[in-house]
Order: structure tokens, then C-alpha cells, then sequence
């Protein structure tokens, strides 16, 4: 079965531009041209907060810098086919429920100790002890059995097929690093600003202005003199800052372009690729209560919105028009064609619904977000029915999750899977078991609960794909969410600069994969 990729949902604080242009010209004056990677730093332009460098969290803006700091067991490659990175080899149990694995050998750490057994029981135990985060992918984890210090098996509490493809997102900490920093938080703290990586990069600083340093790491195992000596990561939220700050050269590298201003480059010395990515433009439903608990209405909601309008006139063509519940990259799609818009029905079901006003909350910092949400405000407005629009962070999002009494109405979000596999997504939030943390519509089905489960024991990839179909054919009819478009990935970069590429495991590129002259 064909495996695609995850991208994640993103929140942002203002930058001004001064500060932009002054902490970056140095790099890329450096980069422009030169032969020697060493000597160049590239500045990097992401949007939305970085709370943290641990390793625990998931948000896309940690994954930006650690995913160039830490290391995974396992990794999907260019062709989303999942093999060794720190494991050399690995066997999974006919049985499913455990995996047995051989380190590679000469992997150091940043702080020069070698990679054992013994940390990577030490990374997965903490994760389930802070309970977050990359802790939600290891439901199934039971424990770590060491056979030496290279070999050992990881057990489960029960048969999970997509257990190992869970571990391509889960970092490897040192535990000689990490452990005597634990204190009562299990060392969350002391990781928002240290590294305790094997990857390319380390940590080189945390600047005050929020400007992340890393340097290159010299003995990584998989070292390559063509990466950069540096990287800078410079939060910039606003894409026009972005699309400026490429032209005059004050960055090299751009993750926040909106499609409007992507179009704007071309026919400069600025190149833009626009990468097809497993991301959708979203909106979740509260299931359980409010007025999008009636059926009609979300039947009504998928109808109103103008997608094509969506497409050409906010995506600028940088996408598709959804066709199903997940994004349509991703295989075990149940057949059908791109979602439609149907005022008349829309207005009818509405009015024997008897609603007349609803809530949509989106985050204004996320590119096209708010041109999306008053699309939407004016589809409504043509079947009479007032949407008024609401702009919230995102970790005040996540706070509402909750509890379904406090699940928004309507929240307007551009999310992709978390991984290579359809039933990452569908797991983590389709089931009712995840009400109250990463199940955004408080969904609950008995029938797609026991589908899912189902799949997730299935070994075989061919009976697992049909699994899936028939748990999504379930979900599109009950309509907990809305799958607005499929959206490009857009990366601005200088010349000069090779790598730039869709990466399964990346978000939306891994920067170490950059290579200098």
C-alpha cells in the first residue's frame, strides 16, 4: 500500500520587519555563492510560536528545528517507504506485538556519548511519563526488553500494525544528557532551550528575540560537507514580509508564503516550489452539542462552501478540491468526486434545521485562514444564516477540546496526518476514545470505533487499506468535519540552494536535506 505524509496546524505572533532584516543579513550575505558550506549559515523564515525544543511536543513549529537536532528509529524515505535511520535493522513480531531491533553503531550524541539500548528506553518511557505530545502515539507501548547495547525489543499491550510506523515520530534523547535535568517535570523545562539530539545539527543558542542558532553537528553519523555550517531560525508571520525579505537576501529559505504572494515571485531571482502535500484546509464540527450536533446542518455547511472559488481565488490554484475525508494524496480513499457547492439544498436543509447563526473560530495568523473563514461568512449569507467569525490561538484551541461542551461549533483549521499513514489520522481523531484530547469534533460512532480497531491489528496492508475505506465511508456520511481543499506546501528559497524537497517525515522540508553550492 502507497504511504504519503503529515503536516500540522500552526498559530503565530507578530515580527517586525527591522528586527527581520537586522539579526539575518549577516547569513545570507555569507551564503550567497559561497563554496564552502561550512561558512554559510542559512536563515530560515518560519510562522507561529516555538514554545519549545523538547522533542515531546508535536506542534509544526517545534518539528521546524528539532526534526534537524534528533534522530528516529525508523524513517519513510523519498518514496514513502518506511526503513532504518538510528535502527540498522528491525523485526516485528507475527503476532504484532513486539518489535526487535539492532542499533546502528557509531552514533554519537551532541554531547559525545555513544547511542545505547538504554536510551531509547529512556526516550520512550519519558514520553509516556509527561503523558503528551509524542506520548499519543504510543498508546500501545508496554516495554523495552535490552539484549545488549545495541539490541533490544520494544513490547506491546496489545497487536498494533502501525506501531513502527508510529516510531518514525518519536526523537531519540540521551538519557546522560536529560536524566540529571529531569526535576519534577521530567526535564520539559530544561528542554526548551538545551539539546540532547544525534541529528545534523545541535543546538548552538536560543536568543532572547526568539531566533533559534544551530551548527553543524561534525561527527554525525550520516555527516555530508554540502549541508550548512548554520542555521538561524527566524519567526516572521507575515507572508509579505517573507516575500520581501527573500527579494533583498535577508533570508534564504521561507515557510509562511501565501499563495498570492508565491504567484508575486515568479520571474525573480527567488524560486518557489509548490510541493503536493497530504494538508487540508479543514473545519471541525462539534458532533455532540450546539446547533452542528443536527445532521442537516453540517450536511448544510459542506454544501454552502464555494470550493472551486477557494481554490482559484484564495489558493491561487495551489491545490485541489477535496474529495474525501482525508486529503487526497493519501491512498484508501473511498471512491468519489470533488466535494460541490449546492445553495439551494444548503438553504433548504438549514431552514428545516431552523438555525439562522453560527460561530466559526479560525487563527488570523495562519496564511489565507481569515479569507477562508469570510468565504465561508458569505456562503452563509446567501442562505440566510449569520456566521460571525472568531480569531483564537491555537493552544487555546486545544484547551477547548477538553470537554464537547466546549468544542467549538466550527473551527477552521489546516492540518494534514501526523505521519505516512492513513490511520494515523483516523485514530488519532476519529475515535471516541480520544474525546477530550486530539478527537477535534468530540466524533463518536460505535461502528467506525470497532472498524478502526480492526485495522489497527491488521497486518496485512491490502486488508488494512479496506479497513480504512470503509471506517472514512462511515465518517463522510456522518459529516464531523469538513475537508475544504487540498493544499500545496509552498517553500521559497534562494538560488544555489538543492534539497529542496517533499520529505514524508518533514515539515513541510527538513532544512538538513538543504544542500550549499
Amino acid at each position: 500500500m502507497p504511504k504519503f505524509l503529515k503536516t500540522a496546524t500552526v498559530l503565530a505572533l507578530s515580527l517586525s520587519t527591522m528586527a527581520a532584516m537586522s539579526a539575518c543579513s549577516g547569513g545570507s550575505q555569507n551564503a550567497g555563492g559561497s563554496a564552502d558550506a561550512s561558512k554559510t549559515s542559512l536563515v530560515v523564515a518560519y510562522f507561529g510560536q516555538l514554545d519549545t525544543l523538547d522533542p515531546v511536543a508535536t506542534r509544526t513549529q517545534t518539528g521546524y528545528v528539532i526534526q534537524n537536532m534528533y534522530d528516529t528509529l525508523v524513517a519513510y524515505d523519498d518514496t514513502n517507504k518506511l526503513s532504518g535511520q538510528l535502527a540498522e535493522t528491525y523485526t516485528v513480531a507475527p503476532d504484532a506485538k513486539s518489535i526487535t531491533f539492532t542499533l546502528r553503531k557509531g552514533v554519537k550524541f551532541h554531547d559525545g556519548s555513544p547511542l545505547t539500548s538504554e536510551d531509547v528506553k529512556y526516550s520512550i518511557e519519558r514520553y509516556r511519563a509527561v503523558g503528551s505530545g509524542v506520548a499519543g502515539y504510543l498508546g500501545s507501548y508496554k516495554s523495552v526488553d535490552i539484549k545488549d547495547d545495541s539490541t533490544f525489543t520494544v513490547n506491546l499491550t496489545k497487536p498494533d500494525a502501525i506501531f513502527l510506523d508510529w516510531l518514525s515520530l518519536v526523537y531519540i534523547v540521551s538519557e546522560k544528557t536529560v536524566k540529571p535535568n529531569e526535576a519534577a517535570d521530567h526535564a520539559q523545562a530544561w528542554l526548551q532551550s538545551h539539546d540532547a539530539g544525534t541529528g545534523p545539527f545541535s543546538l548552538d543558542k536560543k536568543q532572547t528575540s526568539g531566533d533559534i542558532v544551530l551548527k553543524r553537528f561534525p561527527d554525525y553519523w550520516q555527516f555530508d560537507a554540502k549541508r550548512a555550517g548554520g542555521i538561524t531560525f527566524k519567526r516572521i508571520d507575515q507572508s509579505a514580509t517573507e516575500k520581501q525579505s527573500l527579494l533583498d537576501g535577508s533570508i534564504d529559505v521561507a515557510f509562511g508564503l501565501n499563495a498570492a504572494d508565491a504567484d508575486a515571485l515568479k520571474g525573480t531571482k527567488v524560486k518557489v516550489d509548490s510541493l503536493t502535500a497530504p494538508s487540508s484546509d479543514y473545519i471541525y464540527l462539534n458532533y455532540q452539542n450546539g446547533p452542528t450536533a443536527d445532521p442537516r446542518v453540517r450536511e448544510a455547511l459542506q454544501l454552502a462552501f464555494d470550493y472551486k472559488g477557494a481554490l482559484q481565488n484564495i489558493r491561487k490554484g495551489h491545490g485541489q478540491v477535496s474529495k474525501g475525508l482525508l486529503p487526497n494524496t493519501l491512498p484508501c480513499m473511498p471512491d468519489g468526486g470533488e466535494h460541490q457547492q449546492d445553495l439551494a439544498k444548503a438553504k433548504q436543509l438549514m431552514s428545516e434545521a431552523g438555525v439562522t447563526k453560527l460561530t466559526l473560530n479560525f487563527q488570523p495568523v495562519v496564511p489565507l485562514d481569515q479569507d477562508i473563514a469570510t468565504l465561508m461568512q458569505s456562503n452563509l449569507r446567501e442562505i440566510g444564516v449569520q456566521l460571525d467569525l472568531v480569531p483564537i490561538g491555537f493552544p487555546d484551541y486545544l484547551a477547548k477540546l477538553s470537554d464537547p461542551k466546549t468544542v467549538p461549533q466550527m473551527m477552521l483549521a489546516l492540518e494534514g496526518v501526523p505521519m505516512p499513514e492513513p490511520g494515523a489520522a483516523l485514530l488519532q481523531q476519529y475515535t471516541t476514545s480520544k474525546i477530550g484530547t486530539t478527537n477535534r469534533s468530540a466524533y463518536s460512532n460505535p461502528t467506525v470505533d470497532t472498524t478502526l480497531d480492526q485495522a489497527s491489528k491488521t497486518a496485512d496492508a491490502t486488508a488494512r487499506c479496506a479497513l480504512y475505506t470503509k471506517a472514512e465511508t462511515q465518517i463522510l456520511q456522518d459529516r464531523p468535519v469538513l475537508n475544504l481543499l487540498t493544499v500545496d506546501a509552498i517553500v521559497g528559497y534562494r538560488d544555489g540552494l538543492t534539497g529542496v524537497r517533499l520529505n514524508p517525515d518533514a515539515r513541510p522540508i527538513r532544512v538538513a536535506d538543504l544542500r550549499v553550492g
